[in-house]
């Protein structure tokens, strides 16, 4: 994804040539066109940004429940009290 933020980057460079060009302003047209592709290359970068947060967060909270599980069992609780324990654990932490 650095490839995406570094071609959306490249995107915004050659915009502002265009506008420094003394032709840059007449070619309506072609600005419209970077324009377009910038804002569908940061749609892309968001989507994956959104989707990776999304993952990590699922991947945090399940390291926390399978923590929980263990010091449940530690506790000396049955497998099924020790997942009882995690639920209540887990929506307490997350209140």
């Amino acid at each position: 994804m650095i490839e995406e933020l570094e071609f959306i980057e490249h995107l915004g460079n050659i915009k502002k040539l265009m506008m420094a060009s003394p032709y840059g302003r007449a070619n309506k047209t072609v600005l419209k066109y970077v324009d377009i592709l910038i804002d569908v290359h940061q749609k892309r970068f968001d989507e994956y940004e959104k989707t990776m947060e999304a993952e990590m967060s699922y991947k945090v909270n399940d390291e926390v429940k399978e923590d929980l599980y263990e010091e449940g069992l530690e506790q000396g609780l049955s497998e099924e009290e020790a997942e009882k324990f995690v639920e209540e654990q887990f929506e307490a932490r997350s209140a």
